[in-house]
């Protein structure tokens, strides 16, 4: 099931600030910056967040319920993100 009730708006920002963003951030800095779809599989309990895994796969079975969630057209998310175009693709 995707979103998990636990991930409110602002739980979704601290993820964004305390796990994703320093990831691939640590990626570019150390020579290998990241261009793709970034899973993360996360604990949280108390409002503290632990991080299991990172996924990047189209396999993996948490991928399935992000593509249910997925309101635009994947091929063209799947191009700009292999061109490291994010910035310009629109929602």
């Amino acid at each position: 099931y995707s979103p998990a009730p636990i991930l409110t708006p602002e739980m979704e920002e601290k993820v964004m600030k305390e796990v994703m963003i320093p990831t691939v951030e640590g990626m570019a800095k150390e020579g290998c910056p990241f261009k793709g779809v970034l899973f993360a599989g996360l604990m949280i309990k108390d409002g503290k967040i632990k991080t299991l895994e990172h996924n990047v796969r189209f396999g993996d079975p948490e991928c399935q319920t992000v593509m249910l969630r997925l309101k635009s057209d994947l091929l063209k998310v799947l191009i700009v993100a292999s061109e490291g175009r994010f910035s310009k693709l629109v929602a």
